[in-house]
């Protein structure tokens, strides 16, 4: 049994994926795929067009020619058209991700500049999403919820997430895919489990003895293994989990910013402040204004 057979408990229930397409342009098409963790492991699949695909709610693994990458909240996803790729969920839970198709990559990369391989879109198969990124998909979530589908703004901002996702993708330090230190399959395993339980705990305490208890390593060993693949450490990955989740809130809800900090996992309103706006580079008050936009007048949905 490995260490991720150890850390979960598959549970599948009959569910069928689904895919709606929230947005068609000429250039791109904006949808919104939907899954219900099952089966374990699905037949090889590829992309029609090259897309990027951002994890809304839950996490699975994609495992392609660049290996095995995690796929969650924290980063950003590039599938290549016509490569073959399967995607494994770790636990039977739902996953919602954006998938922004592009029609026109060659423009894309030729507006910003990049230049990539023949028949090629994308310089890396992931990164991890940059505060920039969040920002833009959460503005594109909010002008969906409060635009016509049809309208400029919309199209707008999916056109601002596109070529932002793009140029994260041709930044070396955003890396996530290139080959690593560590690629026994148990190191796999184990830096994807801790990473579930902590998408799965985040609001609450975590300790490094109660990662390692179920993976059967030492924390030292845990450490180490998780940095080698997911190079981040436990605690910078948790506290972006945190922050990711906390900013969908001061999209989505009128709480308090002292309500959204505690709800999250921060232990003070100073304290999530801090941290959000050395992520972001501006405090959580002004990121809400701004994902809200001029819709902002009319108050925010609520849960």
């Amino acid at each position: 049994m490995s260490a991720w057979d150890r850390v979960t408990t598959p549970t599948p229930t009959p569910a069928q994926c689904s895919f709606t397409q929230v947005l068609i342009t000429s250039s791109l098409t904006v949808g919104t795929f939907s899954c219900p963790g099952v089966p374990r492991r699905t037949e090889v699949e590829a992309a029609p067009n090259p897309e990027i695909v951002l994890a809304r709610r839950g996490a699975y693994v994609r495992e392609d020619e660049a290996g095995a990458v995690y796929i969650d909240r924290t980063v950003a996803a590039f599938f290549e058209a016509a490569r073959p790729y399967r995607i494994v969920h770790p636990r039977p839970r739902p996953d919602v991700t954006t998938v922004l198709s592009l029609k026109e990559p060659e423009a894309v990369c030729a507006s910003l500049e990049v230049r990539v391989r023949a028949g090629r879109c994308f310089a890396r198969s992931a990164v991890r999403a940059s505060p920039a990124l969040h920002l833009r998909h959460r503005e594109l979530l909010r002008a969906l919820s409060d635009h016509d589908r049809c309208c400029l703004p919309v199209e707008e901002a999916a056109v601002r997430l596109a070529s932002c996702a793009v140029a994260l993708n041709h930044d070396v330090e955003a890396e996530l895919s290139a080959p690593q230190a560590t690629r026994t399959t148990d190191a796999v395993d184990v830096a994807f489990a801790v990473a579930e339980l902590l998408n799965a705990r985040f609001r609450g305490e975590v300790s490094l003895a109660d990662l390692a208890a179920p993976t059967g390593y030492s924390v030292f060993h845990l450490c180490r293994m998780f940095q080698a693949r997911m190079r981040t450490s436990i605690h910078k990955y948790l506290t972006l989990v945190r922050l990711e989740h906390a900013l969908e809130a001061l999209a989505d809800t009128d709480a308090p910013v002292a309500q959204v900090a505690l709800e999250h996992g921060f232990s003070s309103q100073s304290h999530f402040t801090t941290a959000f706006t050395r992520w972001t580079g501006e405090s959580p008050a002004a990121a809400r204004r701004r994902i809200r936009g001029r819709a902002g007048a009319t108050g925010a949905r609520r849960r």
